[in-house]
């Protein structure tokens, strides 16, 4: 459960990560 824990917060940042990079182009 620990493990998976991280897992899903990166796919949170990657999401992230790519609506602001949208928002700068």
């Amino acid at each position: 459960d620990d493990e998976k824990k991280p897992q899903e917060k990166g796919i949170e940042n990657k999401s992230e990560n790519k609506e602001k990079d949208q928002e700068i182009v």
